[in-house]
């Protein structure tokens, strides 16, 4: 008597875990730049502002420009990712991504660095609402809660890694500083530093844009445009044939449960929640977080620290506002 194997390990009965996680950690990719496209300006803007003989007012148009771009964004991810897929708009996200860093990387006057900035809060406030959202619905229930959080610990990792980078290529800077460097180096790093540290964005924008491309449709927006055959052909690659087909039959059960209006949110019960909801989203904000984002070095270089190691200094304060919610929450 002889059996056969399965000659594809990764498809077999039982689904693939690998697949998964590629698929949330492509996703969560959208994390990282978030991360960083909003912290990497902390090390840079004084730079720019020297460079490019920036006002107040312009100083301040610039440093804000890509949360601007991030409320587009994010008032327009609901209703785009509903009507084209999920999948569709994480590759605008990381086209708009893309777009920013280079952008920003060869800027050649504030107009098109505030322009390109805008571009990356679009893609920001995008990834913001359809990164976690993707990875809830592609993710099987017993994950779900773990998974999530790959894209806030991405959040995290984005914001440490930008300021890592930046204190890096400002170290690098003083060492080959007016040493006539040539090429690439010396453009983004002897001469304008501040370009090599928008500029590497680029790297992890270009993953991002590749990856999303690759990982399928979710398939709960699949199954809610009448395409459950594809649906659970993306079910079955995580999970196998029978897991997923019960899960489908789940995702379609629920489709048809899913009915009522935006004014059912005012209702009483739902209406306290959504309160507590906006208002700490609010208050939140209160906290002085986004000063430390954007302003952290100016804080640091207030008590008489020094451009490189005032950046290390916000290492420490980034761990601690973003890794400790994280640690909790997982």
């Amino acid at each position: 008597m002889t059996t056969q194997s399965n000659p594809n390990p990764a498809t077999n009965d039982s689904g693939s875990l690998m697949f998964l996680f590629f698929c949330c950690f492509a996703s969560a990719l959208g994390g990282l730049l978030f991360g960083y496209d909003l912290f990497v300006i902390a090390g840079a803007k004084d730079l720019i502002v020297q460079r490019f003989q920036l006002s107040t007012l312009m100083e301040g148009w610039f440093v804000s420009s890509a949360m601007v771009g991030a409320m587009l964004g994010c008032m327009m991810a609901g209703t785009a990712s509903d009507r084209l897929g999920r999948q569709k708009v994480l590759v605008a996200a990381s086209f708009f991504l893309l777009a920013c860093s280079v952008g920003c990387g060869l800027a050649w006057s504030p107009a098109s660095l505030i322009f390109f900035r805008w571009i990356g809060g679009v893609g920001v406030g995008i990834a913001s609402m359809v990164c976690p959202l993707y990875i809830s619905e592609i993710s099987p229930p017993r994950l779900r809660g773990r998974m999530v959080t790959l894209f806030q610990l991405a959040i995290c990792v984005g914001i440490v890694a930008a300021i890592l980078i930046n204190t890096g290529l400002l170290a690098w800077h003083d060492r080959i500083k007016g040493g006539g460097t040539d090429g690439v180096i010396g453009f983004m790093v002897d001469r304008e530093v501040w370009r090599g540290m928008l500029g590497m964005e680029s790297l992890p924008a270009l993953l991002f844009f590749v990856a999303a491309i690759i990982i399928p449709e979710s398939p709960r927006w699949l199954a809610e445009k009448g395409l459950s055959a594809k649906a659970l052909v993306v079910l079955e690659r995580i999970n196998g044939p029978q897991i997923a087909a019960a899960e489908l039959a789940d995702i379609e059960a629920t489709m048809v449960e899913e009915t009522g209006l935006l004014g059912e949110l005012f209702k009483p019960g739902l209406r306290q929640v959504l309160f507590m909801a906006l208002f700490l989203s609010v208050v939140s904000e209160f906290s002085g977080i986004t000063t430390i984002w954007n302003f952290g070095p100016e804080i640091i270089r207030s008590q008489g620290i020094q451009l490189t190691n005032e950046m290390s200094g916000m290492v420490f304060i980034a761990s601690c506002c973003r890794f400790s919610p994280w640690w909790r929450s997982g």
